[in-house]
């Protein structure tokens, strides 16, 4: 995938994700996320801490509250598939809704992008529930590779207690 791939998918998903949250028990906002520079043959947890925790550690842009998010490399992971995470977000769950409807357009049209121009398409998940406290924070990548080996997905973060 050329610079100018890499470029209109950033702009695919940034304009489908304009204005949604993934909702939680704290909202976050979907953002675009890449590596250009990476030459990875896998996606693999260890990849995405190699190559984003520099457009991930500290970031106060994801979640609705200026909450910091933590370094990558200090957090549990769980790597989960990108089609059943992205599946249950392009279903409209009340079809009486037109939020719902909006909802499950913008995440169809999320999933259409990163599953065209990306293989090997992960969810990717960094931090782990607590039960009983706020301090479920967890990161959310949906991250795939180019032919060329670069990583490029979303970000977005979910608390669970």
């Amino acid at each position: 995938m050329s610079a100018e791939a890499l470029e209109k998918l950033r702009k695919e998903v940034e304009k489908a994700a304009e204005g949604l949250v993934f909702i939680s028990e704290s909202d976050a906002r979907v953002v675009f996320v890449s590596a250009p520079e990476a030459r990875v043959t896998e996606v693999t947890p260890e990849a995405v801490v190699t190559w984003l925790s520099a457009k991930h550690d500290g970031r106060t842009d994801v979640f609705l509250s200026p909450t910091p998010l933590p370094r990558l490399a200090e957090k549990a992971v769980e790597v989960k598939s990108a089609g059943d995470f992205l599946a249950r977000r392009t279903e409209v769950a009340d079809p009486s809704d037109p939020e719902s409807g909006k909802y499950a357009s913008q995440w169809s049209q999320i999933r259409q992008a990163l599953e065209e121009h990306l293989q090997e398409l992960r969810v990717i998940r960094f931090g782990e529930a607590h039960r009983g406290s706020v301090d479920g924070q967890i990161s959310v990548f949906v991250v795939g590779r180019t032919q060329e080996g670069a990583l490029a997905g979303i970000l977005t973060g979910s608390v669970e207690t």
